[in-house]
Formats: C-alpha cells, sequence, structure tokens
C-alpha cells in the first residue's frame, strides 16, 4: 500500500549551489487501485514548473520509475 506521496522540483545549479530543489509532501487518496492526489495549495509551497512525482510505501521504498509532472501558475 501507498503511504505518501511527494513531490520533487528538478534542481537548477548554479555556482555548485541548488536553492530551487524542493520536497513537497502532497495530500491523497486512495480507493482500491485509483490514486487521487491533491495539488500543493499555492506557489509559495511549490512553485510553477517539472516535478518528480514519488509514491512511497509502507517499507519506505519509492517507485522505480517516477513520472514528470508539471505544476502551472493559475490563470
Amino acid at each position: 500500500p501507498i503511504t505518501r506521496v511527494a513531490l520533487m522540483r528538478l534542481g537548477s545549479a548554479t555556482h555548485a549551489c541548488d536553492g530551487d530543489q524542493r520536497y513537497v509532501s502532497v495530500p491523497f487518496t486512495q480507493n482500491g487501485a485509483t490514486l487521487t492526489v491533491t495539488a500543493p495549495p499555492d506557489a509559495t509551497i511549490a512553485p510553477p514548473g517539472f516535478y518528480m512525482l514519488w509514491l512511497i510505501d509502507g517499507d519506505n521504498l519509492p517507485c522505480k520509475l517516477a513520472p514528470f509532472v508539471r505544476i502551472s501558475s493559475p490563470g
């Protein structure tokens, strides 16, 4: 069973410093084989851009492949 869902923003290193990467835990519900993930509430939590979507199981093991998702700004 899936116990956590997280978004991880892709890095943008400059001068050996990566101030843009972040880990965002997101709420989800699971009904059988259907997983519904709720997006972060606003850009202060997850700025627009590309993220990897990780599913983590009860043994704290992530899925083998994390698809890329894009969070857009409203409007």
